[in-house]
């Protein structure tokens, strides 16, 4: 009887440089993150009505087209939300940030995740909160809805949630996010393992 939501970092994608262009919204998957994305996919054959979000940036795009494929979708189109990417719901839209999370994106995200401020980045509490209503009412509208975003919004849900403290050493890997299961009580969050996990919640 409950409602399921998959909020996951997309799958594999080929290196970021510090120096690519536009933050290197133009890098793809790589062919093992297409195949991971399909097996996610896979998984959810018999989720029922499936409903996938997707954040504007075309590697997010390809990880939610190879979703909807795996699990035997093809017609399935995912609806695009900037909350999930390109800046989302993080960002303040400032551009105070850039020059930090270019010189060091770790140190910067987790000084940004210990204490839930940055230069150019909205409170984690809040954009947080702000993200889980968007995400529950979207989940209304299916039996399983899967919303493809980018590490840092995965890992700051999972860290304003209790689920991981995300870290240099333990970052967010791809297809890694939350598990959010809403049932007539009230909706539960557990953590979803990544692509190089055991297995999903």
């Amino acid at each position: 009887g409950a409602r399921g939501g998959l909020f996951v970092r997309h799958a594999e994608r080929h290196t970021i440089t510090p120096e690519a262009p536009d933050w290197g919204n133009g890098v793809l998957l790589t062919e093992r993150g297409i195949a991971d994305a399909e097996e996610v996919g896979r998984q959810l054959l018999d989720c029922g009505r499936l409903a996938i979000w997707s954040s504007p940036v075309e590697r997010c795009v390809q990880t939610s087209t190879a979703i909807a494929r795996g699990a035997g979708r093809p017609s399935t189109e995912a609806r695009i939300h900037r909350y999930l990417g390109d800046p989302g719901i993080y960002f303040d839209g400032t551009g105070t940030h850039e020059e930090q999370m270019r010189k060091d994106f770790h140190l910067f995200a987790d000084a940004y995740l210990d204490s839930g401020v940055a230069p150019g980045m909205r409170p984690v509490p809040k954009a947080s909160e702000e993200l889980l209503s968007f995400v529950l009412a979207r989940m209304q509208e299916a039996d399983c809805t899967v919303f493809v975003t980018h590490d840092l919004f995965a890992a700051a849900l999972m860290s304003f949630l209790g689920l991981k403290a995300p870290d240099r050493d333990s970052w967010c890997e791809y297809l890694e996010g939350v598990c959010v299961l809403d049932r007539e009580t009230g909706p539960s969050y557990f953590r979803l393992l990544g692509a190089t996990g055991d297995s999903a919640c």
